[in-house]
């Protein structure tokens, strides 16, 4: 599917034309849709076509609240305008799937890949997009408001079922339209921006280290890191407009690499540390991500799941280092605890609230993760708890 992409400071005002004469719901965050810029849109939207505007606010999106706005929304939209951080897209693409299968709820359709059944292991991709859907297919606008989860660019969503992650996949779950107007970050406070930012930093670094990463996809990641490294600071701490264009169209382009490769170890091992110690999602990935980057560190021929042998690994990850200006694996996750330390965040899982006696479940979780499996070295229980207890 080919996506229509929206790019620099006001690009929002174009959306309205695009869906003239449509039945639109607008889905925004609380915050977000009290701005300026939203309810412009919103007045827009309401003179060109049909509206309904639903605001809504979850730290962790669950299936039961997916299935209470799909219950919620009489008559179905023609188009979902989603106006939000990776939560909002992430209800935007569930809602879509819902309505255009014409299922009574989204846990009927989760761990399938909709147009191929359950998707493979061993398969990076999403299905051919043969035979799911049933109705129309609702157009998404994604407007992410945060530089973070890159969502606006995949054909993935990420909603909870009992505080255990799961995930919905389709080709047409690609956004029609994504919007990137850094004007629409502006309001958002750094203890948000901080931790989406990690998640774009995350991202782009697992995808190069994923063992089914491409040329394509490495070229995406480094751009979406050397994009990253030089605007997180002065995108988060000093709210500089032209560093947040930056973070954004990084966001976008890890996003797009994660699209190709999926994420990996620290990934897997973040999804407990959000769900069961309430840490925000970049963050708790960027506070494994330096323990993992260790780990792989000692990736040989013996526990190496890329087929393409170790050497192939690092090599790729010798660009990833060289746009950083970093030595080697150890540097690189220096690194990582540096950035974390100077947005603010302890690097140390203890001041999370996470304890000792808390890893083995940590690890547990993580094994059962698909991410786990996209890992470029086979992870083992043991040599993982030892690995995060450093941290």
């Amino acid at each position: 599917m080919k996506q229509e992409l929206l790019r620099g400071s006001g690009c929002l005002a174009e959306v309205p034309a695009i869906l003239a004469g449509q039945r639109v719901l607008l889905l925004t965050g609380r915050s977000a849709g009290a701005t300026p810029e939203v309810e412009a849109l919103a007045r827009e939207l309401g003179q060109v076509g049909t509206l309904q505007h639903v605001a809504f606010s979850t730290p962790l999106l669950d299936t039961r609240e997916v299935d209470r706005v799909a219950a919620s929304i009489e008559p179905r939209p023609d188009a979902i305008v989603a106006v939000g951080g990776g939560s909002i897209q992430d209800l935007a693409k569930c809602l879509k799937a819902t309505w255009d299968c014409e299922v009574a709820t989204v846990d009927e359709l989760l761990g399938e890949v909709l147009g191929a059944g359950r998707q493979s292991e061993d398969s990076p991709g999403p299905g051919d997009g043969a035979g799911r859907v049933r109705g129309h297919e609702t157009v998404h606008v994604a407007v992410p408001t945060t530089a973070g989860t890159g969502s606006e660019a995949t054909c993935f969503a990420t909603v909870y079922r009992d505080l255990r992650k799961e995930s919905l996949e389709d080709p047409r779950l690609l956004p029609a339209v994504a919007v990137l107007d850094p004007t629409l970050l502006r309001g958002v406070p750094a203890r948000v921006a901080g931790p989406c930012a990690l998640d774009t930093l995350s991202q782009a670094i697992e995808s190069v280290a994923s063992r089914r990463a491409t040329d394509a996809s490495v070229d995406l990641a480094i751009e979406a890191v050397g994009l990253a490294a030089g605007a997180v600071l002065p995108a988060v701490l000093h709210r500089d407009l032209d560093a947040m264009a930056r973070m954004q169209l990084a966001s976008y382009r890890a996003g797009q690499a994660i699209q190709l490769t999926r994420t990996t170890l620290a990934h897997g091992l973040s999804y407990a540390l959000s769900a069961h110690f309430g840490v925000p999602h970049g963050l708790a990935v960027f506070l494994v991500l330096p323990a993992v980057v260790r780990f792989n560190a000692g990736v040989g021929p013996e526990d190496c799941l890329d087929e393409r042998g170790p050497a192939h690994y690092h090599a790729r990850m010798e660009r990833l280092f060289a746009t950083l200006d970093v030595a080697d694996h150890e540097a690189l996750a220096s690194w990582a605890e540096g950035l974390l330390a100077r947005l603010g965040f302890s690097p140390r899982l203890a001041d999370h609230g996470i304890e000792p006696a808390d890893l083995r479940r940590i690890v547990d979780s993580a094994l059962g993760s698909a991410r786990s499996g996209n890992n470029p070295r086979r992870p083992r229980f043991e040599d993982l708890v030892d690995a995060i207890r450093s941290t």
